[in-house]
């Protein structure tokens, strides 16, 4: 790599930078901070403390996993688990904290939360059946990395349909 490409792409990391922090400034001033209230300050506190745990058994059991298959044939990429597990303890957050009227401030858009999260799994879905169309039927035993990008997906889906849930709950009450 020469100096000059080197040079370009710190520049440019840099830029990226500067651009978010002037963009985490303006969103600051423009939006302010919404509070819970204690309730919702306790239940997601709950929620980490399960998700905490969550990830706890979920990663003890990936390392007795790996250890039974040392020297045997690998079945998965550690660091897709490592993912796995991340994705796990995210939903089961989310989950508690809709589940308990925690999840959004008091004046919170659930709205948001739906297209946002269905925004987020229609990419992760894209993504992954462009590898699906490059590899084909090799996904299965080659390609671990794009697998990743379905689970993505199905998280996604799965936290709109509980925010979609949760609006039209609150919105019956």
């Amino acid at each position: 790599m020469s100096v000059i490409s080197a040079i370009s792409i710190i520049l440019v990391v840099l830029a990226c930078i500067v651009l978010l922090c002037f963009g985490a400034v303006w969103v600051e001033k423009r939006y302010p901070v919404e509070e819970y209230d204690e309730r919702q300050k306790a239940a997601r506190g709950r929620g980490y403390r399960l998700s905490f745990w969550t990830s706890i058994l979920y990663y003890t059991f990936v390392a007795l996993a790996l250890i039974r298959q040392v020297g045997g044939e690998k079945t998965a990429e550690p660091w897709l688990l490592v993912v796995i597990g991340i994705l796990l303890q995210a939903l089961v957050l989310h989950t508690y904290a809709l589940l308990s009227h925690a999840a959004l401030p008091i004046s919170g858009r659930p709205l948001l939360m739906v297209f946002s999260n269905l925004f987020c799994g229609t990419l992760q879905f894209i993504t992954f059946s462009h590898h699906w169309k490059q590899y084909g039927m090799a996904l299965i035993g080659y390609g671990t990395s794009a697998w990743i990008f379905l689970i993505a997906g199905i998280g996604f889906f799965y936290l709109a349909a509980l925010y979609l849930i949760q609006y039209l709950r609150d919105r019956k009450e």
